[in-house]
């Protein structure tokens, strides 16, 4: 039994027309929490901010990745998809790459934080 899966090429051009406005809405948004990381961190959230700086950076690069090198389709029917980006054309990305990095890096921020809240007692690791 195979499923046969068409997707017009209008609608194709429906659905990156549809990315692109989304991912310009991310960068202005993305521009604007840079700004404020950058000029308007209070002093007590400095010990922070070079980790939630990491944390902007990879979702700016994660952003640019899927919306401009990547520009993944789903086929929701089958539990697939296929690609029509930059990186599409060069060779087949990593994903995982990516996310991994965001993911290290929040946890690197939720470590960090958790450290400067515990005081003393068996989960503090760093003297």
């Amino acid at each position: 039994m195979s499923i046969e899966i068409f997707l017009p090429l209008d609608l194709e051009q429906y659905l990156l027309l549809g990315e692109r406005i989304v991912f310009a809405l991310s960068s202005l948004l993305n521009i604007s929490a840079l700004y404020c990381l950058i000029r308007a961190t209070p002093p007590q959230h400095t010990s922070i901010k070079s980790y939630l700086l990491i944390i902007q950076a990879t979702v700016v690069l994660t952003d640019v990745y899927f919306c401009v090198l990547f520009e993944p389709f789903p086929v929701l029917q089958v539990f697939a998809g296929y690609c029509v980006g930059i990186l599409c054309a060069l060779f087949q990305p990593t994903i995982v790459v990516v996310i991994g990095s965001m993911g290290a890096s929040i946890l690197l921020c939720v470590f960090h934080r958790h450290q400067s809240i515990v005081m003393r007692g068996p989960w503090v690791f760093s003297k």
